[in-house]
Order: structure tokens, then C-alpha cells, then sequence
């Protein structure tokens, strides 16, 4: 029972240097940087995406074999979040977004809605 989070994100950032980053359209390209065990980080307008990804996930009690999730959002509809169910460390998901600098996002203001996989599902944002 995994859920999904889908950001579409509107960041404003910095005191004297204020900027609004609309992220999300067919004229912004995005270049997967990094592929890990259980996450993903995509770069797009300066920024990083470092999302959570099901990749070790094996399709149910008692099979061996990761099949990892499917993603059902890709850009430019959106991100998408995976809960990590399988592998060293299980997590929820989770969107880290970081400047170019490797610094945090400081105050973001994030829209989103969830993908929900099964009745009564949902996720704290």
C-alpha cells in the first residue's frame, strides 16, 4: 500500500532577492542526475529534486524478485514520491528540492495533491 505524491511547486526564496520559480511546463527540460537504490535526483531551472522511489519492491509476500513501481507522473505533469516499502530502509515518501548550491529551499510554497493507490489512504504534507 504505497502512496504517491505528486508537487507542483511555486518557490519563493531569500530576503532582498525574492524570485517565484514556476515549475511544471512543456518549455522546461529536466536531466536525471543521480539514480540510487531507492531515490532519484533530477535537476530542472537550477534546482534539485531528490524524490523517494519503491525501486526494491517485489510485488507482494513471498516473491524475491524487485520490480520496483511503476511512476505514474512525469514531467511536465509533475513529481512523484514513492513510499520505500523495501530494502535496507524503508521511508514515505518524500521531495527534498535544494538549489543548484546544494542548499535547502528555504520557505517554499508548495501546492500538491496525492495519488492514492487504495480507499483511505492519504499522507501528511
Amino acid at each position: 500500500m504505497a502512496i504517491g505524491t505528486v508537487f507542483v511547486v511555486l518557490l519563493k526564496c531569500g530576503t532582498g532577492l525574492a524570485a517565484t520559480t514556476v515549475f511544471f511546463n512543456s518549455a522546461q527540460g529536466t536531466n536525471l542526475i543521480v539514480s540510487g537504490t531507492t531515490s532519484d535526483t533530477i535537476s530542472s531551472a537550477g534546482y534539485l529534486f531528490i524524490l523517494t522511489r519503491d525501486k526494491l519492491f517485489t510485488g507482494g509476500i513471498g516473491l524475491t524478485n524487485p520490480i520496483g513501481r511503476v511512476l505514474r507522473v512525469h514531467w511536465p505533469d509533475g513529481l512523484e514520491a514513492q513510499a520505500v516499502t523495501a530494502g535496507p530502509v524503508t521511508s514515505k515518501a518524500r521531495i527534498d528540492i535544494k538549489t543548484g548550491g546544494r542548499r535547502a529551499v528555504c520557505d517554499p510554497h508548495i501546492q500538491c495533491s496525492t495519488l492514492r493507490e487504495h480507499m483511505g489512504c492519504g499522507c501528511f504534507l
